[in-house]
């Protein structure tokens, strides 16, 4: 009989956890909330005078931004939490898997009965 009760805190346990994910999923994409800040990337920019080649006249271009830092920042740290979110997933459908495995009755079929 413990077997079945540990079974079940097993599975509710489990399916909480990926509850938990798929609702934090949600309010990250809605944009209720915001994903964790792993990255803090600079601008990533370009001197278009000194790649091409052109001789310097003396003035002082300003580099051409090819991207911004909050697009960078953004989308890296979306793509991150997205990636650790799947791990906790991955865990709750391991520990899920572990108490519907306790739950199941073994049966044990033979072929032939002897005596």
């Amino acid at each position: 009989m413990t077997e079945k009760m540990i079974g079940f805190a097993l599975l509710v346990f489990g399916l909480v956890i990926i509850l938990a994910s798929a609702l934090n999923i949600y309010f990250i994409l809605s944009g209720q909330t915001h994903p964790v800040k792993l990255f803090d990337f600079p601008a990533v920019s370009l001197d278009l005078s000194s790649s091409l080649g052109l001789p310097s006249t003396g003035v002082k271009n300003a580099p051409m931004e090819l991207a911004s830092s909050a697009l960078l920042n953004d989308t890296t740290n979306l793509f991150a939490h997205l990636f650790l979110v799947g791990f906790f997933v991955n865990v709750g459908a391991k520990i899920a898997t572990l108490g519907i495995e306790l739950l199941r009755p073994v049966v044990v079929k033979l072929k032939e009965k002897t005596a």
